[in-house]
């Protein structure tokens, strides 16, 4: 998968640093992503799961 694949999609960021996140924003929504949070861990993210469409995920791997 690349960037290109990802242009229009709604894709979810969780990450609980949060200078990594918004970096990770930025980089999604240059190459036309529509983003969905960040969120700071998992049990916020899987809240919005429930209610907003979501085609991808970016997750950090040491988030709770």
């Amino acid at each position: 998968m690349t960037f290109s694949d990802l242009i229009g999609k709604h894709v979810l960021v969780v990450d609980d640093d949060y200078h990594r996140a918004s970096e990770t924003v930025l980089s999604l929504e240059d190459q036309g992503s529509e983003i969905v949070g960040p969120y700071p861990n998992v049990p916020e993210a899987i809240e919005v799961i429930n209610h907003a469409v979501v085609d991808a995920a970016v997750v950090s791997v040491r988030v709770q």
